[in-house]
């Protein structure tokens, strides 16, 4: 049951579904669930403790791009400290606009809080977002007759631009296309 389990943790490891895992393995999905969340369950033999999987996975690396909670609390002990955002910045290895936009978007009354521009952050970068023909009912109308005659993204796009005074990227128009719905 052991070497089960651990062949049932590779496979979630490597992006196969839980339901799937479970039929391979031929285990309830009850207990596939178990396993992946971990639980309790008295038995015979006394109190059975399943540690769950999920706390075993690595944590996904912060991208480079967008500025780390440690970093966050760098510029709030050098802002603190009084230095300037030049000199936080070559601190931390970042451009000043990066250290200056920071300061200015988070310090309220003097204070910069990093923990709290850190959610704000988290919340701004909150995907998805939901797409403009998504939202625009008009536009979109205008795309689909266009592709009802058989244009390219590319000439609709074009079209768009020119004859209606709408801009619309063509990437915008192939993401409705092969977007899964």
């Amino acid at each position: 049951m052991i070497d089960k389990r651990e062949a049932f943790v590779r496979m979630i490891r490597q992006g196969v579904s839980i339901s799937e895992a479970c039929r391979q393995f031929g285990i309830d999905r009850k207990t596939g669930h178990w396993w992946k969340d971990g639980g309790t369950q008295w038995t015979k033999q006394g109190l059975l403790v399943v540690t769950p999987i999920m706390d075993q996975y690595p944590a996904a690396p912060e991208s480079g791009r967008f500025l780390s909670i440690e970093e966050r609390i760098a510029i709030a002990d050098g802002h603190q400290a009084g230095k300037s955002a030049c000199a936080i910045a070559a601190e931390l290895g970042r451009a000043v606009c990066t250290v200056a936009r920071e300061l200015k978007r988070n310090t309220v009354g003097g204070d910069y809080r990093p923990h709290a521009a850190h959610q704000q952050a988290m919340a701004r970068r909150a995907r998805p977002k939901p797409r403009r023909l998504e939202l625009d009912g008009d536009l979109r109308r205008l795309v689909q007759h266009y592709l009802d005659q058989r244009w390219s993204p590319e000439q609709i796009a074009h079209q768009l631009d020119v004859e209606h005074g709408r801009p619309i990227a063509v990437e915008t128009i192939y993401q409705a296309l092969y977007a899964p719905q």
